[in-house]
């Protein structure tokens, strides 16, 4: 039986898909139109800030899992890497 939830990684990874995918799409406007919105500005730091709160999400999900640390993650933000092999 696995020691993390599968449901929630597959949750995780879904939100952080979709979160690149909007920032491509976003990355695809023209920089003066981009810079000219505030609606566009502020997409793209949302959806950034999603993806790279899913991103931390699913390493630490797989630190606990490989480590067994039953820690709270803040405290696992200071000595994980973000460049854990899935």
């Amino acid at each position: 039986m696995p020691r993390f939830n599968p449901d929630k990684i597959a949750r995780l990874v879904s939100e952080m898909r979709r979160a690149v995918g909007r920032l491509r799409a976003l990355g695809s406007v023209d920089k003066g139109s981009f810079l000219n919105n505030p609606d566009k500005i502020g997409s793209a730091k949302y959806n950034f800030i999603v993806a790279i709160e899913s991103a931390m999400s699913v390493t630490i999900s797989y630190r606990r899992m490989v480590t067994g640390l039953l820690i709270p993650s803040r405290c696992l933000l200071t000595t994980v890497p973000l460049t854990v092999p899935l």
